[in-house]
């Protein structure tokens, strides 16, 4: 008799702690499915929010401020946003334009090619590897049917290059990028401190570190105006890298990005786009949402 009350209370005990496991599970179950809807509804609101948010920037006109970040009240809701400069880095695309063979056989390097050498000089690596790199960057530039644009969509793309291992990679990515143009044109009225290399390598080299830091704390609060008016300041007189710097240097930018983002205490939401500007007008080039790597 006393076994069989002790199995029926041994019964009733597994049968709360089933009950229990199965109330558990039904509530994490619910728990979850919650958060997922909550957290879908999220991002197609802020997907909303961020596109009226980049609508209305765009059509604001005017001269972007390049790196600083600033808010925007929309939808009862605070939007950060980032305008990014795209013409103070090396446009990785111009690279797939090669040099020039003359008469006597004798190869010149474009304009680009000397340039991005000099970048690589810093990093210490000597005249056959630069060769050997600008020949793979070549071919994986033009590689493909596409030749209506370069084919390097993101700068990431190009690491894979052993000659381009650490920390070689990590030095030369801020001053790199891949633009939807195979020109090289740089802006010299957006370069910063943290650019001077890319200074340094547009001017082949003629003025070291602290002459191109000298002559950027130096700039006009609204630029230089003209050309002429930079090579005027170059410490040390005109340089003779002239040639390189009147097809490559220019003074206003054409290519932006915008960066986007909404977030609250749990979730985040950005769109990253790519803008052309002509005066006052901008173009779309590309969208991506969500946060990657900057190009």
């Amino acid at each position: 008799m006393r076994a069989q009350r002790g199995m029926a209370l041994i019964t009733v005990l597994l049968i709360i702690a089933l009950m229990t496991l199965l109330a558990v599970a039904g509530q994490r179950q619910w728990w979850q499915a919650l958060t997922r809807t909550a957290s879908q509804q999220f991002q197609q609101q802020a997907q909303w929010t961020l596109r009226g948010a980049e609508t209305w920037l765009i059509n604001q006109g005017g001269k972007p401020l390049d790196g600083r970040v600033q808010q925007l009240r929309l939808d009862q809701q605070t939007v950060s946003y980032r305008w990014r400069d795209r013409q103070r880095c090396f446009n990785l695309n111009a690279l797939g334009q090669n040099g020039r063979t003359d008469k006597d056989g004798v190869f010149h390097r474009s304009a680009a090619q000397r340039v991005f050498a000099h970048l690589l000089q810093q990093q210490g690596m000597d005249q056959q590897a630069i060769s050997t790199l600008l020949a793979q960057l070549h071919q994986q530039i033009n590689a493909g049917d596409n030749k209506q644009w370069p084919l390097l969509a993101d700068k990431t793309e190009i690491r894979h290059l052993s000659l381009l291992a650490e920390p070689r990679w990590s030095n030369l990515a801020p001053l790199l990028c891949a633009l939807p143009s195979s020109e090289l044109n740089i802006n010299l009225n957006a370069l910063h401190a943290d650019q001077a290399s890319l200074l340094m390598a547009l001017l082949e080299g003629e003025k070291d570190r602290s002459q191109i830091l000298s002559l950027l704390q130096k700039r006009p609060e609204r630029g230089w105006s003209t050309l002429d008016d930079f090579i005027s300041a170059l410490p040390g007189g005109t340089a003779a890298a002239v040639s390189t710097l009147q097809s490559i240097a220019v003074l206003e930018s054409q290519h932006w990005e915008l960066l986007i983002w909404l977030a609250d205490e749990q979730q985040f939401a950005a769109i990253r786009s790519q803008w052309i500007r002509h005066q006052d007008l901008f173009t779309l080039h590309h969208r991506q949402y969500g946060l990657s790597e900057a190009p």
